[in-house]
């Protein structure tokens, strides 16, 4: 299906800069090369280096990653337009990543990129955008739910921004989606009872079928009885060319329950102070959604796909202000 959705034929020349052993991976670069005839490059390592490398010398035109991997790329000072110049097309997912950033990895590497939302449990992905759509499609929503697949929105309503829009989970059933577990020897249903896989993913749906993603339903932050979205906090940020890369956690509070924290790393020899920070979220935040603490990150850690690691970035947080606190 993936092959499919991207347009790809014999003619085509995929980069794996993905963990084999990643659904993503195995979805959008293996099976779908496989099913297109496409000629796939396993450069030898993730660098960085090597990726600019490899798409250059066999003259990649298709390159699948996490937001992660695009932006290390086009961080790179020796990355030039004759060194990406063959590359047409590629998908962006696993992880979040702004409407700034999805605009700036595109407009550097000379390609259209597709959003999209996958889990391992949905091996054709969740959603996905069509390279036709308008790059303010593609670049603010998750694109539509894949063919074949049934899905819907629902529960767990909670305010997204301005007006009544709320967001829902996103939930799908079809003939891709996981059917149980194997766990200590017997399978364990993934689905309900009517056969909806509960993805914890929080999104809302447009006139024109685009999803919009709001988070995921575990990761909300709720003050004092009043959820708040990590994402909406985090988009307030992410225009920002001080600023790298930020995560909102949510920090234990006696009076509240929970506050949220704003974890951020800055960009390279950026000057960016709290004082500058809190002003930003004031003039576009509700003040229940302002975060009440500050902390600078000199860098983020990541899983082994290429993921910031919101668990280790929350714990670190966690411990940093209610240590200091006591």
């Amino acid at each position: 299906m993936k092959a499919d959705d991207i347009r790809m034929t014999e003619e085509d020349v995929v980069c794996c800069a993905l963990p084999m052993f990643h659904t993503f991976c195995i979805n959008c670069n293996l099976l779908a090369s496989a099913a297109a005839g496409a000629c796939l490059i396993l450069p030898p390592d993730r660098h960085s280096e090597t990726r600019l490398t490899y798409i250059e010398r066999y003259r990649c035109t298709i390159l699948t990653a996490v937001p992660s991997v695009y932006l290390t790329l086009i961080a790179r000072t020796d990355l030039r337009p004759e060194r990406v110049a063959s590359l047409r097309c590629g998908i962006v997912g696993g992880a979040y990543c702004s409407p700034e950033q999805f605009r700036t990895i595109e407009g550097k590497l000379g390609m259209t990129l597709l959003p999209g939302l996958g889990q391992s449990e949905v091996i054709a992905g969740v959603t996905i955008a069509s390279p036709e759509e308008s790059l303010e499609v593609r670049s603010t929503t998750l694109g539509h739910f894949v063919d074949r697949l049934e899905g819907r929105i629902v529960g767990h309503e909670v305010p997204m921004g301005e007006g009544d829009t709320q967001a829902g989970e996103i939930q799908v059933r079809g003939p891709m989606v996981m059917l149980g577990y194997y766990e200590n020897g017997k399978v364990v249903s993934a689905v309900d009872e009517d056969g909806w896989l509960h993805t914890g993913d929080l999104g809302w749906q447009d006139a024109a079928g685009n999803i919009h993603y709001a988070g995921r339903i575990k990761d909300i932050i709720i003050r004092g009885g009043e959820n708040i979205m990590p994402s909406e906090i985090e988009a307030v940020l992410s225009g920002d060319a001080r600023i790298s890369c930020c995560k909102a956690v949510g920090i234990p509070d006696d009076h509240y329950g929970e506050v949220p924290c704003i974890c951020i790393v800055p960009g390279s020899g950026a000057a960016l102070s709290e004082a500058q920070v809190h002003s930003a979220m004031c003039q576009r935040l509700a003040a229940f959604k302002v975060p009440k603490f500050i902390l600078f990150f000199s860098k983020f850690p990541y899983t082994n796909t290429g993921k910031i690691n919101c668990k280790k970035v929350a714990a670190i947080a966690r411990q940093t202000i209610l240590g200091s606190a006591q």
